[in-house]
């Protein structure tokens, strides 16, 4: 019996020493806590950042709750800062530039609340889950003038399969990166058009003093200007790395269809290509480019022959369709 027993103990033991860990699962139900802000006294008006390490993206909840918890916090000397009703706010930052609100709370009036009194609010973010994962960075922010609260920030995630995929948040998230990119690539392209625009300015300017008599002055002011001009080349390679860079964000499979369908295309065809996947006019690309529309309008020409499509028109439709 005494051995029966032992040889049952190391049974059980070897079982779980051995079990293998990727079976081991939190059951349904099971919930995962996370603390943002602990007790963080609000002591002036502004932003509060902090990241928290979220569960990763390959985790299921079936809920995801946030948990606003305002306290009560003893204010420094005479200081008049319980009397609240003010505008707060929680954040998740996508990246530097953007945030999505998950939750805003409106302090209570509550200049009679003990010390040791706590109210918490909880606002349910499960349609935020395709972001609320890894390294997130919050913010929180107060809109107000007295600042007599402390504040506990907390994620509550909750085991399971979600009720439905948040699409729409997913979507948002996509589409402010596209918007972004699309502000980038118009500011690229301005600044292109005014480099130009300067370009030709200079040019101008060295045309006249080209027709006026020769004198030392002028030759020096003439030879500025030459290398003015020069120093302000268009499409450097670092103009051309960021376009591309910006535009392959916006259209990433386009520069790898267009040369499957002709591998033979030159760098100023593809150019010219994205320009019009752009949906810029002659005059812009023009501009852009530093070229005249003249030579705009012949590298169009040979882009169709080697696309074997007749107009022009026509290429803009197949090319806004790749």
């Amino acid at each position: 019996m005494r051995n029966f027993i032992v040889k049952l103990v190391i049974t059980a033991f070897l079982f779980i020493f051995f079990y293998p860990v990727s079976k081991v699962k939190a059951a349904p139900g099971d919930t995962t806590w996370v603390t943002i802000f602990d007790n963080l006294e609000i002591n002036a008006w502004g932003n509060y950042e902090m990241q928290a390490s979220l569960p990763p993206a390959t985790e299921s909840f079936q809920k995801v709750r946030l948990h606003y918890i305002l306290g009560v916090r003893k204010c420094p000397g005479e200081q008049y800062c319980a009397s609240w009703d003010y505008t707060t706010s929680v954040f998740a930052k996508l990246d530097s530039e953007t945030s999505i609100e998950l939750m805003r709370v409106i302090t209570p009036y509550a200049t009679d609340w003990p010390l040791s009194r706590t109210h918490t609010y909880v606002s349910e973010v499960t349609d935020y889950s395709s972001i609320l994962n890894g390294d997130v960075d919050f913010v929180y922010n107060y809109d107000g003038y007295s600042w007599g609260f402390t504040l506990t920030l907390k994620l509550e995630f909750i085991e399971g399969v979600a009720p439905r995929q948040a699409l729409s948040v997913e979507n948002e998230r996509i589409q402010l990166e596209l918007d972004r990119n699309k502000k980038e690539l118009h500011k690229i392209f301005n600044n292109l058009a005014q480099k130009n625009e300067l370009i030709e300015t200079l040019n101008q300017e060295l045309l006249i003093k080209e027709s006026q008599e020769k004198t030392k002055e002028l030759e020096v002011e003439k030879m500025n200007l030459h290398e003015k001009i020069q120093s302000f080349t268009l499409l450097t390679e670092e103009d051309l790395i960021e376009f591309k860079r910006t535009f392959n964000k916006l259209y990433p499979d386009f520069y790898n269809k267009l040369k499957s369908m002709n591998s033979g295309l030159t760098n100023a065809e593809m150019r010219l290509a994205m320009l019009i996947k752009s949906n810029l006019s002659n005059l812009e690309m023009s501009r852009i480019l530093g070229i005249s529309q003249d030579s705009v309008r012949k590298t169009n020409l040979r882009l169709r022959k080697k696309l074997a499509i007749k107009t022009t028109n026509e290429l803009s439709r197949f090319i806004l369709s790749v």
